[in-house]
């Protein structure tokens, strides 16, 4: 009996073995799939676009849907729109696109050659996402290129609410340093707070107290929703570059005549002419002095400057998405593998 009883422990304990090492073994070959799906997603799985956080290189502007975009329109079926903050070159900017095809003949805003019958009202911007592709393929059969211009607050809906991702659609931003922008005048600004050479020292304090210098570009690419001097949170900056990092192409105010021919060679188009283009007619304010040196008090100017912090960061970040890196120019000429010469006369308002 204790023989038999035994034999029968050995016997228990030799199948317990054996159920463990099965165990193990369909373990392992469990193991071994996961793993060998695994690499096969990563090996198949597509390259994402990288069009939000992006580090200042050109390769921002190389992702596949900018490519379509811009073949696209090379290709006759996609539209430039030109989205413009007031005072940053829209008028220079669509000077040159008249050159290249049919435009609205007001300042590529709308104008006597605009079909009210057949197109949307020309302040009807920015379109909604569910609209943006249908307006798009219209405006195109009429135009090249459109600008929309803010200089008002709120924009509603937002900028950020149009479909800039369509393959038919090339969006533009010319970026501009906040100083140099809240010191172009206008007609609005010059009657209210004097022209800038004969302002007092008190019209200026009322001035870099106004709407107009509490980080202008900033506030209309937000939709006038975060905004508040000194006080913008940083996560209003953020939404700004979000919103940059959907465009299709950046250009840069401070080097803009070699901006506009390195946009002219990725649109297959001819360079402007040196001789007679706006674009290298006009010489900024900027070129000759800087925004210290015109602003006749350092106290104001150390005021504008923390005022408008989040606004200038913006600018500098948007600077390493630009086509052409201005500081990297080697004597004027731009690099065409690359990813201010304009003070407009439009005024805050929009009017020119």
């Amino acid at each position: 009996i204790e023989q038999s009883i035994v034999a029968s422990e050995d016997n228990q304990r030799r199948k317990a073995r054996q159920t463990q090492a099965f165990a193990a073994f369909l373990i392992a070959v469990t193991a071994l799939i996961s793993f060998g799906v695994g690499v096969y997603s990563l090996l198949s799985a597509p390259t994402p676009e990288q069009d939000v956080d992006v580090e200042p290189v050109h390769s921002h502007h190389f992702t596949d849907l900018r490519q379509r975009q811009t073949q696209n329109y090379r290709d006759g079926k996609a539209l430039i729109i030109n989205v413009h903050i007031t005072h940053h070159a829209g008028t220079t900017f669509c000077s040159e696109m008249k050159k290249w095809g049919p435009v609205p003949s007001f300042a590529c805003l709308g104008g006597d050659n605009w079909d009210e019958s057949a197109l949307p009202p020309r302040g009807d911007r920015p379109w909604a996402n569910n609209i943006t592709e249908e307006r798009t393929d219209l405006l195109r059969s009429y135009f090249h290129m459109i600008s929309w211009e803010f200089g008002k607050i709120p924009v509603d809906p937002p900028i950020s609410e149009t479909k800039w991702e369509s393959e038919h659609l090339v969006s533009v931003y010319i970026t501009r340093n906040p100083l140099d922008r809240l010191l172009s005048g206008g007609g609005a600004t010059n009657r209210q707070f004097g022209t800038m050479e004969d302002r007092t020292l008190d019209q200026w304090w009322a001035y870099s107290n106004s709407t107009y210098t509490d980080n202008f570009a900033l506030n209309r690419l937000t939709g006038g929703s975060c905004v508040d001097g000194d006080q913008t949170p940083e996560s209003c900056l953020e939404k700004g570059k979000v919103l940059l990092s959907r465009f299709t192409v950046v250009l840069d105010q401070e080097c803009l005549p070699e901006s506009i021919m390195a946009f002219a060679r990725l649109m297959d188009k001819s360079p402007p002419d040196q001789k007679t283009s706006r674009t290298y007619n006009k010489v900024p304010k900027s070129a000759v002095s800087n925004a210290r040196d015109r602003i006749k008090s350092d106290e104001v100017y150390e005021y504008l400057v923390e005022r408008n912090k989040r606004d200038i960061a913006m600018y500098e970040w948007s600077k390493g998405i630009s086509l052409v890196r201005c500081d990297e120019l080697v004597d004027g000429e731009a690099d065409a593998d690359h990813n201010e010469s304009s003070n407009d006369e439009d005024n805050v308002e929009g009017n020119r």
